[in-house]
């Protein structure tokens, strides 16, 4: 629990031939730049509560030597983008939050799920959203231009529930 603050790019499974794993289970880990999981080594994160909030990008296995898994099993991941790199990448969302301008693979938002929509969220492959899962919108301005909007770039399967918001 408490917080933690890196100031740049945080790395697990930096090098090659090196296997980094981190439980992050409570409290507040902020990072103002990348946070790498799998970037030529393999790395393995497993995020069961509390907050990961990257002003950069989450990247899953950047090189094609890297293994990389995100497993996210409750709490909340707040990150400027997602992403899936020339390794062996895998994102597993089974519970929790997500809150991101770009997610770069196809997701399933599954039963527990909620995806927040702040400002504009784009999926760059087909959203599923399981019959349990949350999509939380905020449609709250006088200008259409200011409302969230999820774009998805592939296809969309709706289940479970959408939530509008109209507060300011």
């Amino acid at each position: 629990t408490g917080a933690v603050v890196i100031g740049l790019d945080t790395f697990i499974g930096d090098k090659l031939f090196v296997t980094g794993n981190l439980t992050v289970s409570g409290g507040t880990w902020f990072n103002t730049g990348d946070f790498i999981v799998g970037n030529y080594g393999t790395g393995h994160l497993t995020h069961t509560g509390g907050t990961i909030s990257v002003n950069g990008t989450v990247r899953i296995a950047t090189e094609s030597s890297s293994v990389g898994t995100y497993t996210l099993n409750g709490g909340t991941l707040k990150a400027g983008a997602i992403n899936k790199g020339a390794g062996s990448s895998t994102f597993t969302w089974n519970s929790g939050s997500i809150e991101a301008d770009l997610i770069d693979f196809p997701i399933t938002n599954p039963s527990g799920g909620s995806l927040e929509v702040k400002r504009t969220t784009t999926i760059n492959g087909a959203y599923t959203q399981s019959a349990g899962a949350v999509l939380n919108i905020n449609l709250a301005s006088t200008s259409v231009a200011d409302f969230d909007q999820l774009s998805v770039n592939g296809t969309l399967t709706a289940g479970g529930t959408l939530t509008v918001t109209t507060e300011n």
